[in-house]
Order: structure tokens, then C-alpha cells, then sequence
């Protein structure tokens, strides 16, 4: 894991190493329907401990070559519909 005291640029990817994947023994499942993820990684995967890590590559500088997009969602309905999750 990245330390705070590191000067370099962090690995492309270096998030994606902090996922805990599902266990399907434990009933843990991905199938359509059984939950709504309205980011990636979910909330769910994220621990304390990975929090020094994340502040490591929020704060790293990006290689030069490497462009940001950013999508952010606003839903605009009045009323929410039943399948709906935003609130």
C-alpha cells in the first residue's frame, strides 16, 4: 500500500488493487436486479484503511499523456419512480 510520504506518481490502476472481490459461498452475488450501484467501486467496497491510499492517488500528479472525464448524474424527476434508487 502507498504511503503519504511518497513522492512519485502512483501506478495507473493502484485503486482497483484495494477491491475486495464477492464471495458467492457467502451469499454475496452480482446478478441483474439485486442491487442498484450508482458508482464504481460501490461504497461498500471501500474500508478505513484504504482511505490513506485513495488520498495517495487523489493527490499524486496524473502522467501528462492522460486525460480526466468525470460524469455526474443529476436525476431531474419530480416524483420518483418504484425502480428508481436516487432520493
Amino acid at each position: 500500500m502507498a504511503s503519504s510520504s511518497s513522492s512519485s506518481t502512483l501506478p495507473s490502476g493502484v485503486i482497483d488493487k484495494l477491491i475486495v472481490p464477492l464471495n458467492p459461498e457467502a451469499g454475496e452475488q452480482t446478478e441483474a436486479g439485486n442491487y442498484f450501484v450508482a458508482n464504481y467501486p460501490p461504497f461498500s467496497f471501500w474500508k478505513p484503511e484504504h482511505k490513506e491510499a485513495v488520498y495517495d492517488v487523489l493527490n499524486s500528479p496524473r502522467p501528462e499523456d492522460t486525460n480526466l472525464g468525470v460524469y455526474f448524474h443529476v436525476p431531474f424527476c419530480r416524483k420518483r419512480c418504484h425502480f428508481c434508487y436516487f432520493r
